[in-house]
């Protein structure tokens, strides 16, 4: 008995050591290795495609409006006529959800093989094990050639994680004629004569307002505060000023002006929601807006309002200065991919200088690449030198882990307040909490 005992014992040691060797020698590293011939020192491609290769069939996974859309679907096509066996797949999110099913679909595995990610969640995504480091793509030469502020927004525990795609500063633009008949000859350049405007211009009972921002567009919300501090922090976020006494008070004269203390019900009727019965661009171009905080891609698509470009107020130490913030994009790679290599032969395709000048005309986005700016069409610009500063001297948030979940609370947060659930002061109070 004890005999068959042992043979059985020994068979099944036997059946689980053939089991282990098979499934420990089928199963493939993740971890990327260096390969030879790789750009540069540390990370080398995953998915290397040699010539004789399969298909290659590509998710690529974005959210954008219906101008961008089609111009990614014509580069697209470009690339798939020259590239043989690569077969790209574009799917478009709708702009409230991507955040969240891109995490889900990282979370799960079953994530695309590139995303083009708001460069606030890409040291997010990465910390949590959702993307490839694209570094052995590009080397340091090649890094050189992108503007700093935005290549350095992707830029994590010592590897590169995106690949720039453009760049948007924050704006203000005016009406000229509105201006002038009530004593101005230029835009504001300091935050009290931004709540000078609103004190002066701001009447929705009479259908009149002053300098209108969207009160659910969170870097809307960062240009507008900005004009009300002294100094910005080096290393944090300036929303987390938002409960010092000044800027506080400030903040409320500008956003309703008409009383000492703070009216939910002023607030929502001075910054209406945009809809089909409240277009502020509509607004703006009549006479009855007198400015708005925007972006330059939205001012160029809104060219034919005839409308002034201005940058924004900015803390100096005490002197009048103006400036920008700037947001961005990125394509990143995600880790679940196995055709890292071609997924990166379509980002250089569809971000190139040339790529990028086309993106400019078709959709009025600004490129990354510094020898776009040397480019016919941006050159031939009327307000060439006025974007070109924007971008040189605009500034770039700090991000961080947890920018992207911030963010998030910032925008809901501004909800409640547009609708009446929170006061200012409770939501200048959550804004220090949320960036402590």
């Amino acid at each position: 008995m004890n005999k068959r005992k042992g043979l059985f014992v020994l068979i099944m040691i036997l059946g689980l050591s053939v089991l282990l060797v098979g499934q420990f020698s089928g199963t493939k590293e993740k971890r990327p290795v260096k390969l030879a011939g790789a750009e540069e020192e540390g990370l080398a491609p995953q998915g290397v495609r040699e010539p004789g290769d399969a298909a290659t069939e590509l998710r690529v996974s974005v959210s954008l409006g219906a101008e961008e859309w089609e111009s990614l679907q014509a580069l697209t096509d470009e690339f798939m006529r020259t590239h043989n066996g690569i077969t790209v797949q574009l799917e478009n999110v709708p702009a409230a959800e991507r955040y969240t099913t891109w995490k889900k679909a990282g979370q799960f595995g079953t994530g695309p093989d590139l995303m083009l990610l708001d460069n606030g969640w890409v040291q997010e995504f990465a910390a949590l094990g959702f993307l490839y480091p694209v570094s052995e793509f590009y080397t340091t030469d090649k890094q050189s050639q992108y503007l700093p502020a935005a290549l350095d927004q992707v830029k994590w525990n010592g590897y590169l994680w995106g690949v720039p795609k453009d760049i948007d500063p924050y704006i203000l633009v005016w009406n000229r004629s509105t201006v002038e008949e009530n004593g101005w000859k230029k835009a504001p350049t300091t935050g009290a004569e931004m709540i000078e405007w609103n004190r002066k211009l701001m009447n929705p009972d009479k259908g009149t307002y002053g300098i209108y921002f969207d009160p659910r567009d969170y870097m809307s919300l960062l240009s507008v505060f900005t004009s009300f501090v002294e100094t910005l922090p080096e290393d944090s976020n300036p929303l987390a000023l938002a409960d010092e006494p000044n800027a506080r008070e400030a903040l409320q004269d500008f956003l309703v002006p008409q009383k000492e203390e703070w009216d939910a019900a002023l607030f929502t009727r001075n910054f209406p929601l945009k809809s089909d019965k409240w277009d502020p661009w509509a607004m703006l171009a009549e006479g009855k807006l007198a400015a708005m905080v925007t972006t330059v891609s939205e001012y160029r698509r809104h060219s034919s309002y005839g409308v002034e470009l201005s940058s924004l107020p900015m803390p100096g130490g005490g002197k009048s200065r103006t400036g920008s913030w700037l947001k961005g994009r990125s394509y990143c790679l995600s880790s679940h991919t196995v055709n890292s290599a071609a997924a990166m032969e379509w980002v250089k395709a569809v971000t190139g200088s040339e790529a990028e000048t086309r993106e400019w005309t078709d959709t009025g986005m600004l490129p990354v690449l510094l020898s776009s700016y040397t480019t016919v069409p941006l050159l031939a610009e009327e307000k060439f030198k006025s974007y070109s500063w924007l971008v040189q001297e605009g500034r770039a948030l700090p991000f961080s882990i947890d920018s992207a979940s911030r963010s998030e609370a910032v925008v809901s947060m501004l909800r409640n307040l547009a609708e009446g659930k929170l006061t200012l002061d409770q939501v200048t109070k959550n804004l220090v909490t949320v960036y402590e």
